[in-house]
């Protein structure tokens, strides 16, 4: 079955959801005390954690610290990291190569069961210190990377697209107008028809597109985009073509990741042109009868009248998501910091860059910032 599940609903909804796809058989397969040596901890049938060990200090004293999970040593951004430690004004960012913030596949977990704010993703078991094997779907059933947030997070739980409109676990188009501007002066507007292509026949994230020129009136394009392998799939409007590796080919104005939701290219701005505002009742919850009203057709004459100039563009920004704080204390008489024990407000799991590795990871110091890194190792 075709399964996406939202990251922008509340992270109780999407730990709850998960949780009850998994009884009902939905979900296919797609110690506590820290210690220096070589002993393994926590084993199970599939792997085992291995002993914490710290890693350097991760303090950048001028631009970013990249930490390499698999060697837990730093590295350099040209390296395969995983975590980019920077400061941002006063505030330490937190960033995964992933999503938004990257071109690997590094995602991290760690909210506890009832989806509490201090952690992340979709997280069965009941803390990160519960988890035996983190490539079992039972106990984390997804890992999410860093995200988007501009135009593309509304209307829909991924903006031109809602989870479970009417029932079920379908991606429905909110057939939302957006204007996007490219660094080339460049005025476009773009309406998702589809998730499934354009007969309704394919697996999810088979986007179909509707695109014009939206300075000069141009009849409108459509254009079908694939990202059903995972990774982000770019557009580019002008060229009328679509980019599958978006790391390494810059030459795209938005992009679309299967359960990361849409991006803007850095150098592109956009805001929603148009959209049906009956689509959602007064909390914001999905209205199935107003979805189901909408087609491709019947959306045409909206998508014709948006202009150029109905809204004000503006570019993305990136939403991380290894928290800054929330894992020490600070005294501001003091100005003491104290990191809290290893618990559910401090450790998370992180998948690697390549995805194929796993640490379970939590700081003990915050000065220098430091972390104790606990490798996975699969059973041989």
């Amino acid at each position: 079955m075709n399964l996406e599940l939202p990251f922008t609903r509340s992270l109780l909804s999407t730990a709850v959801l998960a949780a009850t796809l998994t009884l009902t058989g939905c979900l296919g397969s797609d110690s506590d005390d820290d210690s220096d040596g070589d002993t393994a901890v926590g084993e199970t049938g599939a792997g085992s954690w291995q002993a914490a060990t710290a890693s350097p200090g991760l303090t950048p004293d001028s631009g970013a610290v990249y930490w390499d999970l698999e060697t837990n040593s730093i590295v350099t951004e040209y390296d395969d990291w995983e975590l980019k430690v920077e400061k941002s004004g006063y505030s330490t960012v937190y960033s995964l190569n992933g999503g938004a913030s990257g071109s690997g596949q590094a995602a991290i977990v760690g909210s506890d069961k009832a989806g509490d704010a201090q952690g992340v993703g979709a997280l069965l078991a009941d803390s990160v210190w519960d988890v035996t094997d983190p490539t079992d779907t039972s106990q984390v059933y997804k890992y999410f990377t860093d995200s988007s947030e501009g135009a593309f997070n509304a209307p829909g739980d991924f903006g031109a697209l809602e989870y479970g409109a009417a029932g079920g676990h379908a991606m429905w188009p909110t057939f939302a107008v957006y204007l996007i501007d490219d660094d080339e002066g460049n005025h476009h507007k773009v309406q998702v028809l589809s998730n499934t292509g354009e007969n309704g026949d394919l697996s999810s994230a088979s986007l179909f597109i509707r695109y014009a020129d939206a300075a000069t009136g141009a009849v409108e394009k459509t254009i079908s985009l694939d990202a059903t392998g995972g990774t982000a799939v770019g557009l580019d409007l002008s060229g009328d073509i679509t980019v599958a590796d978006t790391a390494t080919n810059t030459a795209w104005d938005i992009a679309y990741q299967k359960y990361v939701g849409f991006s803007l290219n850095a150098s592109a701005k956009a805001c929603v042109a148009h959209q049906y505002d009956a689509l959602y009742d007064a909390d914001g919850n999905p209205v199935a009868a107003e979805f189901e009203k909408l087609n491709a057709a019947n959306t045409l004459a909206e998508f014709n009248a948006v202009k150029a100039d109905d809204c004000v563009t503006a570019a993305d920004a990136v939403k991380t998501l290894m928290p800054s704080s929330g894992w020490y204390d600070y005294d501001s008489t003091t100005h003491i910091v104290t990191v809290h024990d290893k618990g559910d407000s401090n450790g998370w799991i992180v998948k690697s860059a390549d995805g194929n590795a796993y640490g379970r990871i939590h700081f003990s110091s915050y000065s220098p910032l430091t972390l104790q890194v606990e490798q996975w190792k699969a059973a041989e």
